[in-house]
């Protein structure tokens, strides 16, 4: 049975089955997100330890349910956020050691400062960084003509920590802030 399936007002999960209205929000995700987080879990939770290799994509739909097509969509979601490498075919896919790095966005102002622009800031950057999983923690910071957004994303390279960070700034800046011109940093979070 696909995951994400309903069947007689239950709904067929990693987990088990769960009644729809007791868990509605399990309902709105697709089904390679939901496989994406059982996976991310394990990943994190140490079932699946950095360095080694992860179950192949059959192995996991057939324990999941899932269709072959959905794991594959899973996988390359796991890949982009930096938990594996997926391998081609025939080559196990990786599962990354993943370290918390700090990302720094600096952004200029465009225009004229404004009254509660900090908190709009902040909200905003809040905000976009529930997007991305890897996100431990986001900061920002109004001084003068400048804001800066800090985000700490737990990744296997410094420079996906940075994408991630800047992805998180481009949707706080609005139109208020010069994306253009900004400046990046990243550095291993202590």
């Amino acid at each position: 049975m696909p995951v994400g399936s309903e069947v007689g007002g239950l709904y067929d999960c990693a987990e088990g089955f769960h009644d729809l209205e007791d868990d509605a929000v399990a309902d709105a995700r697709p089904g390679y997100r939901q496989v994406a987080d059982t996976l991310r879990d394990r990943i994190l939770s140490g079932h699946y330890p950095p360095g080694r290799p992860i179950d192949g994509q059959l192995k996991v739909s057939g324990e999941l349910g899932a269709d072959i097509a959905v794991v594959q969509r899973a996988y390359t979601l796991l890949d982009q956020e930096g938990f594996l490498r997926v391998g081609s075919q025939g080559v196990r896919t990786i599962v990354l050691d993943r370290r918390p790095y700090e990302a720094t966005v600096t952004l200029p102002r465009r225009g004229e400062p404004r009254p509660g622009e900090p908190d709009e800031l902040r909200a905003a950057a809040t905000a976009a960084a529930e997007a991305f999983p890897v996100i431990t923690e986001v900061r920002t910071a109004v001084e003068g003509n400048r804001a800066t957004v800090w985000v700490t994303a737990v990744t296997a390279d410094p420079a996906r920590a940075v994408l991630v960070a800047f992805e998180v700034a481009r949707a706080a800046a609005g139109d208020r802030w010069d994306l253009a011109a900004a400046q990046t940093s990243s550095v291993p979070a202590s």
